[in-house]
């Protein structure tokens, strides 16, 4: 008798030893599970903006990734081919929503629902609430149509429409490089920027 209950009594401790080690397999899939959804990295979109002066010197901003970090990249435009010189960068610590240029010709970003105004070093000087007063930008919308490989970009200024271009790549955002709207900078939803005229 004493064999057939240390048969049984070995029996039941190994059965609870394979629960125990499966219960523990299960909470270790569920730990990594839990740790990589709340430390998923917020995506940035790519967005652009633009500041033209009336002597006719262009500003650009824009969001660009590099090595996995977000940069906020500030460009000079030279000439009539559109040269981009770098002028400065900072990495973002967060995503942004929308980046803006004011009708002072001050560069704002929404990150956080809230406004940052930016200095010529791109460092934050104050934040509103509001957003800021951009009369220029607020006159020109865009929409993109998909259809099979290729997506249609149509650029409208006061509700007209005032051009349309085919892309592969998905556009983001695009902005005006010149006053009277005869050229445009597209940036494209994997980060490339395109000069459009």
């Amino acid at each position: 008798m004493s064999l057939l209950n240390e048969a049984k009594e070995n029996e039941r401790s190994r059965r609870m030893r394979y629960l125990f080690i499966g219960v523990m397999v299960v909470i270790v899939i569920l730990a990594f599970y839990v740790q990589s959804s709340f430390y998923t990295k917020e995506t940035q979109q790519p967005l652009v903006a633009s500041s033209l002066s009336k002597k006719g010197e262009t500003e650009v901003t824009m969001t660009q990734e590099k090595d996995n970090k977000v940069y906020l990249v500030s460009y000079s435009v030279e000439g009539k081919e559109y040269h981009f010189q770098t002028k400065r960068y900072v990495e973002l610590d967060s995503p942004i929503t929308d980046l803006t240029y004011d009708d002072e010709q001050r560069l704002w970003m929404k990150q956080d629902d809230k406004w940052l105004r930016l200095n010529d070093k791109l460092q934050v000087m104050d934040s509103h609430e509001k957003s800021p007063s951009t009369s220029f930008a607020s006159q020109y919308d865009f929409q993109v149509l998909d259809s099979d490989d290729t997506y249609l970009l149509q650029l409208y200024y006061n509700s007209q429409l005032m051009w349309s271009k085919n892309f592969d790549e998905k556009p983001a955002d695009v902005t005006p490089l010149n006053s009277k709207g005869e050229t445009w900078v597209v940036v494209l939803n994997n980060g490339d920027a395109n000069v459009v005229k």
